[in-house]
């Protein structure tokens, strides 16, 4: 009987369905969650490669790993639709799971540890973010890499330590509660503490502005202010006993600026490059020194080699202005290390000078000459040329340029530019 009972119960089943999508679509919007759960065992997980320190692709090989399962309870399955309901901040610590929030490729940001923190000899200006990984604001983070990308623009480098992760460093160089933000800026060792209170305003983000004047006013400057003419040319002018105020590269890197504040920028060039540069500004838009060397426009940014003897004029200077943008912290760098690294740069520009001044004078005694041989036609047409040209060709015979920018009349450049000949030719 119970044979027969199940043939006829087969009989009358309905045979499977093709394709369950039908079926799928109908149910589909009551469905809550779908997962599945598989424990693997054994140990075969590939293992996170030993990258040395200061690594770029450390933080993206943590991250592979972690999403791929190790360190992240694999075989303990998904949670269920209320267990996922969590707050923003509980989940977003979660996620993190102790990791750097700062990445140096997408960041701009040098996640530290205590073996690649700045050290006495880095040449660069630092400030270091010491932050706790499970309890600092998303909020923070954002505003911290639009500080380091502001700061990039002036040489400074910005970098951050996970104080979860290295508490003995943080409590060395930022002592006190591991959980509160600070920071530190630091230059060959040196450091200047900004503490919770200073980094964060009243919406408890970080107050870009106050930072930002802080690395300003406490960067270390050993950057000169030229004022008057005869530092220039203490600066620039060397001879026998007697070295110039260029550094081992004989070179200078000059800014010649409106403004009366050290600029940020050459703070830290000064820092980077101390001993083989030196950094000087001439500042508040000097017109008489911009005359001397025929700067024509602010700001102008010029690497002057150190004169062999006095020097008159910046026709009697060996230099070169910089024809980059004056905004590009990279270009400007590049341009001040080719001069650090490689000497006889000035010396090249000094041989130029020599042979581009001696072809000058020729062609100036040439021409005095000819205008004393033509008698009254010559007097009247040397009588014809302008200023600028009267000027130019008193520098070229020789004539000291600060007696030449001091005459003003026209009568008066033509008197001395006769008066030196003439003393010239006795």
């Amino acid at each position: 009987v119970l044979a027969i009972m199940f043939t006829a119960s087969l009989a009358h089943a309905k045979a499977a369905p093709e394709s369950f999508a039908n079926l799928a679509e109908k149910l589909l919007p009551t469905v809550v969650n779908i997962s599945t759960t598989q424990l693997v065992e054994g140990g075969n997980a590939p293992q996170l490669p030993q990258l040395p320190p200061g690594s770029p692709f450390k933080d993206f090989f943590e991250e592979f790993f972690d999403r791929n399962g190790q360190g992240q309870g694999q075989g303990q399955g998904h949670a269920g639709f209320g267990q996922q309901q969590q707050g923003f901040g509980q989940q977003q610590q979660q996620s993190r799971g102790g990791k750097s929030l700062f990445n140096l490729r997408r960041d701009g940001i040098y996640p530290l540890t205590a073996k690649d923190f700045p050290s006495q000899e880095s040449r660069f200006v630092w400030l270091v973010l010491f932050y706790n990984s499970q309890s600092t604001p998303e909020g923070v983070v954002q505003e911290y890499v639009k500080l380091g990308e502001k700061l990039k623009r002036s040489g400074v480098k910005t970098g951050a330590v996970d104080c979860s992760k290295y508490p003995e460093k943080c409590e060395e160089v930022v002592p006190g509660d591991g959980h509160a933000l600070k920071a530190a800026l630091i230059t060959k060792g040196d450091k200047k503490i900004l503490d919770e209170t200073t980094l964060l305003n009243h919406r408890n983000t970080l107050n870009l502005k106050q930072i930002f004047e802080f690395v300003k006013e406490f960067t270390p400057s050993s950057v000169l202010n030229i004022r008057q003419s005869h530092q220039l040319e203490t600066l620039l002018s060397s001879s026998k006993g007697n070295k110039g105020g260029c550094g081992t590269s004989g070179a200078c890197l000059i800014l010649w600026t409106a403004n009366f504040e050290p600029s940020l920028l050459m703070k830290t060039l000064a820092v980077g490059y101390k001993n083989a540069v030196t950094v000087a500004e001439v500042r508040g838009g000097n017109t008489h020194l911009a005359k001397l060397l025929k700067v024509e426009e602010f700001p102008t940014l010029m690497m002057a080699c150190e004169a062999t003897g006095q020097w008159q004029s910046v026709d009697h200077l060996a230099y070169e202005t910089f024809e980059g943008d004056i905004k590009d912290n990279k270009q400007i760098n590049d341009f001040v290390q080719s001069f650090a690294t490689d000497k006889t740069k000035c010396k090249s520009l000094r041989n130029k000078l020599r042979k581009k001044n001696k072809q000058n004078k020729k062609v100036a005694e040439d021409y005095m000459r000819d205008v004393l041989e033509a008698g009254e036609k010559g007097l009247k047409e040397f009588k014809t040329k302008k200023v600028g040209e009267l000027k130019k060709l008193a520098t070229n015979l020789g004539i000291d340029v600060e007696k030449v920018e001091s005459l003003v009349e026209k009568k008066d450049l033509v008197n001395s530019i006769f008066e030196f000949w003439t003393e010239k030719m006795k």
